[in-house]
Order: structure tokens, then sequence, then C-alpha cells
């Protein structure tokens, strides 16, 4: 099972399951896409919650995949941008509660979301350096400030959940057996307002929001695309499948 789906009182629910780490291909973002949209269409969901089974909320794209088609990175690039443009215009708010890690993908739908709710540990990151890609920082600029991001950016080093909540970026930091528990706490808080202020509300708050968040990452998206075809970008993903250290030795 790629997605559970379920609905209740106005909330629905998209549980990512990809073992072993929800890294997602590029059929798994275009499916993401339509779920979203389509709660977004439904006029009996009020809000949208997304979390992860497993080990974590998703640790980004699935790189053996890229490794071994390189071809497919215009599909990945496409879905990506479909899949996070669906949650950041989805009619209604959507939750993210992350555990474990919000890598790359993991952490573009975060910063893609309305609101976040973090376990204590969880791991938010922007690796793609190390994988010869790049991307998500368009994404992470929303909930993060510039400096901070672009740390994360140039080193591939994750922050905390903890750091994150220190920041502004996540709304608090709960245990882990508590995630869902408050996260389905505030959704159903959420789903107990107007249906049609909830829609206007997200509709006000995207138009006032001060960068274009799409065009900006399809800005990203074109280096991304450009590093990944160079021999650099190969070695990176190669050395990562490998478990090795990349040689960049000319």
């Amino acid at each position: 099972m790629t997605f559970d789906i379920l609905i209740n009182d106005g909330v629905a629910e998209i549980a990512m399951n990809v073992p072993p780490v929800n890294a997602f291909g590029f059929k798994h973002l275009e499916l993401l896409a339509q779920k979203v949209t389509s709660f977004g269409e439904d006029s009996t969901v009020r809000v949208v919650l997304i979390y992860g089974e497993g080990r974590g909320f998703c640790g980004g794209s699935n790189i053996k995949e890229i490794a071994e088609n390189p071809d497919c990175i215009s599909n990945v690039n496409r879905a990506a941008f479909g899949a996070f443009k669906a949650i950041h215009h989805c009619k209604v708010p959507v939750i993210s509660a992350v555990h474990g890690f919000a890598l790359g993908t993991g952490a573009a739908i975060v910063g893609a979301s309305d609101i976040v709710i973090a376990a204590e540990g969880a791991k938010f990151g922007l690796p793609e350096i190390n994988v010869g890609m790049l991307g998500g920082a368009s994404h992470m600029l929303r909930i993060l400030p510039l400096s901070k991001v672009r740390t994360m950016y140039y080193t591939g080093r994750p922050i905390d959940a903890e750091e994150m909540y220190r920041l502004g970026a996540v709304e608090t930091v709960v245990p882990s057996d508590n995630l869902l528990g408050t996260a389905r706490e505030l959704a159903r808080d959420i789903a107990s307002k107007s249906p049609i202020g909830l829609r206007f509300a997200k509709e006000a708050l995207n138009a006032i929001e001060p960068v274009d968040l799409e065009r900006n990452y399809r800005f990203e998206q074109g280096y991304t695309f450009e590093i990944s075809q160079l021999d650099e970008g190969r070695e990176s993903r190669k050395a990562f499948n490998e478990g090795r250290e990349a040689d960049y030795k000319k």
C-alpha cells in the first residue's frame, strides 16, 4: 500500500506508507498530488492531515531509481513540482505530522504545508547536495530564516525538531506517542470552523505571501536537472548507493 486514506468528521488523513523509509519515486509523488487535490475539491473535507508510517515521515526521493535511470529526473522534477504545489494550493488547510525524519522531498512537503507538528527528535534536512541534486530551499524559506536554510543547503546537515520549534517553523513538539493525537486534535479544532471561512482563509493567506513559491522552486529545479546530468552528480548518487564517500577528483 502506498497511501492509507481515512476521512472522518471533515478531516482527510493521508498516511504515507512506502517502506522502508518513505522514499518516493515520481509515481508516488503523482499519486500524492492527486490525493491532496481531490480532498481540496471535496466539499466534505475541511482539513488534510499528512503523516508517515514506519521509521519516518519521508526520506526524500528514491535515489536508487534515479541512479539506475538518470533519464527519469525530468519525471521526478515534474511530479515533485506537482505534489508540492498541490499541498501549497490545496483549498483547505494541510497539517503535516512529522516523526523520525523529513528529508529532501519530505522537507518540501513540510514547507508547503500550512501547519507542522513534530515528534521529539525528528530531523529535517535538505541533503540533496550529497546525492547530486538540489531543491527544497524555496519551501524551507517559507518557515525558516535565510541563513539557516543556506547552512542546510550547503552542508546537507539536518536540524532537529527542537531547533525547528525555536525558529518558529513548527507549531509544537511532542513525544512520539502523542504525535498523531496532537495533530488530530488540532485538525478537529480547525475542521469545526466555518467551511467556507476556512477556504477563504487559505486563499487569502496564499495570496498575501511575499514570494512566489512555485516560480522559485521551478528556478531551483533547473539547477537540479543540470547537476544531475553532470559526472559529479552521477558520482554523488553512485557513492550514496554504494555507501561510500564520493570522489570528485579529476
